[in-house]
């Protein structure tokens, strides 16, 4: 990357999207298709939408690939409590840094729309290899107010990471 950037404005983010799910496939997957959209309407780059089982070696192994073709890797499946949500125990195995204020921020958001169950969510956000990795809930409501939150931070947060 150019070291050269002057400010977060001119940041040309690259991001990933990792669906997590045993049961969506490209057709069915409307929370990845959303977030391509907005991601892309929103001036970014996504390099890739893909979709992995729920299976942490298979999670670890397509972000450990990702962080060196993303700035910004964003996984959407996995974040509850039932047995098959392994997205967020493998992301914190891998995680440098954890920025706790997107998981508060984004259970603050939850609460107001869909009240206690919004407790269950274990939605976070980190960073691996100067990479910053979200991890959200599947559904398309739940994508759509993690994207209110992350859109207007990406740019600073890829410039910290990157350039500073």
């Amino acid at each position: 990357m150019d070291n050269h950037i002057a400010d977060a404005e001119s940041i040309n983010a690259k991001i990933c999207v990792i669906v997590t799910s045993d049961t969506k496939t490209e057709e069915t997957d409307r929370t990845g298709q959303l977030l391509v959209s907005v991601l892309q309407k929103s001036g970014f780059e996504v390099v890739e939408k893909t979709i992995v089982a729920n299976d942490p070696a298979l999670i670890g192994t397509i972000v450990g690939k990702k962080m060196f073709e993303a700035d910004v890797i964003i996984l959407t499946g996995g974040t509850g409590i039932s047995k098959k949500d392994y997205t967020v125990d493998t992301l914190k195995t891998m995680f440098e840094k954890e920025l706790p204020g997107f998981g508060e921020r984004f259970r603050i958001a939850g609460y107001e729309q869909v009240g206690e169950r919004a407790l269950l969510s274990r939605a976070c956000a980190g960073t691996v290899n100067h990479t910053l990795v979200f991890c959200i809930p599947g559904s398309v409501d739940a994508a759509e107010t993690a994207l209110k939150i992350i859109v207007p931070s990406i740019k600073h947060a890829v410039y910290e990471l990157k350039y500073k």
